[in-house]
């Protein structure tokens, strides 16, 4: 039997081995705020008769801070870690596909987030030939996944990245292009949406530490929430990150 997991929105599992297992499952959800102003994102300059800046119509810049609704952030790694010997274990993931574009002298989404069995899809949606390239810095010596991506083509990639936040990926022809994957060890995690929401579902009983992880606020590394899932129960978990100008 198949066992799947979405990418960014907790585990839905369809082997009935697991029943017991989930027969108690919670749902963490909430935001995270950020407080203070965001500093202001720096201008990306491209040179002005290379291919792809002639395809660009906005002005980029570094898009760090995305700040929504209520000063929600966006872009924000949930991660849970569950404590040793409390509950039931976190279930291992299934391979899933998280497909990655470039075009226009942008790699969209500029956060992704995926499990450790992955396939990755870089897709090029322009006319114009990309070089991606992916640094793993946890190991020593650091890691490196590069490779050509034809004009308006698709390319996979899979196998096994160290289990590893914020691993950069650029592109060797445009310097512009840039954005972030984290890679975790299991599926119950989220993303934070464009208001900072955030929804982790099926997770088992048992204790837990949250992380929230941003790539532009180095404190929020430090904000660990405990929580305890139990039966059908809805987990409020809010983070408040400082802004480093704030």
């Amino acid at each position: 039997m198949t066992t799947v997991f979405p990418v960014f929105a907790g585990s839905v599992i369809t082997n009935p081995e697991s029943s017991r297992i989930l027969a108690e499952t919670a749902t963490i959800t909430r935001r995270v705020i950020l407080r203070g102003t965001p500093p202001a994102e720096t201008i990306l300059q491209l040179p002005e008769l290379s291919p792809c800046a002639l395809l660009q119509t906005n002005t980029q810049t570094t898009n760090l801070f995305g700040v929504g609704a209520g000063k929600g952030l966006a872009d924000v790694v949930i991660e849970i870690q569950r404590i040793r010997g409390t509950g039931n274990p976190i279930l291992r993931p299934a391979l899933r596909a998280v497909k990655i574009g470039f075009a226009n002298c942008e790699i969209l989404p500029i956060v992704s987030v995926i499990t450790r069995n992955y396939e990755l899809f870089f897709e090029s949606g322009d006319n114009v030939m990309h070089t991606p390239r992916i640094t793993s810095t946890d190991l020593l010596p650091s890691t490196t996944i590069s490779f050509s991506l034809a004009a308006m083509s698709i390319r996979q990639v899979s196998g096994i990245i160290p289990t590893e936040l914020f691993m950069p990926v650029t592109c060797d022809d445009h310097p512009s292009e840039k954005a972030v994957i984290s890679v975790v060890p299991h599926p119950l995690f989220a993303l934070t949406d464009t208001n900072g929401n955030f929804t982790i579902t099926k997770v088992p009983h048992g204790k837990y530490l949250l992380r929230a992880l941003h790539r532009g606020v180095s404190s929020i590394n430090r904000l660990i929430r405990e929580v305890t899932a139990g039966k059908s129960e809805i987990v409020p978990v809010n983070f408040v990150v400082d802004s480093p100008r704030s």
